[in-house]
């Protein structure tokens, strides 16, 4: 995993207006790419994530998921997928489990409600991201 995380994070670094990543009709430079990365970790940074810590994903495959786990490992934690189509209880079940520290999900995911002791970052519509620290404050 780490080699791959190194060959990408090296393809990020090159020619930022260079073809990365095409998602349907839109293609991804490695620059936007780059700071989409750069914008998961903040984020989640905001949300309490450090080394060493899981954090759950359930996103559709793309340019956000692709975003938010590479944001993950820069951070030094590691990321659990979840399916984002998986029925409520058992993705709760799962990340419950994981031992998850915070999730990563579209804002409306039903995973952010309830009891869910999660910090989480949720990505609106409009693909701005709020980070949330969760009902400990932390992660």
């Amino acid at each position: 995993m780490t080699k791959l995380f190194q060959q990408l994070g090296n393809r990020l670094l090159q020619d930022t207006s260079a073809p990365f990543l095409e998602q349907g009709a839109v293609i991804h430079t490695s620059g936007g790419v780059r700071d989409r990365v750069s914008e998961f970790a903040a984020a989640l940074k905001e949300a309490g994530i450090v080394a060493n810590k899981r954090v759950a994903v359930a996103l559709p495959m793309g340019v956000d998921f692709l975003a938010a786990v590479l944001a993950i490992w820069r951070l030094g934690s590691s990321y659990v997928p979840l399916p984002p189509d998986e029925a409520l209880s058992r993705s709760q079940s799962m990340a419950r489990v994981a031992g998850v520290s915070a999730l990563v999900a579209k804002r409306g995911s039903p995973l952010f409600g309830g009891d869910a002791p999660f910090a989480s970052v949720e990505i609106s519509s409009d693909g701005g991201l709020q980070a949330s620290r969760g009902p400990g404050g932390g992660g």
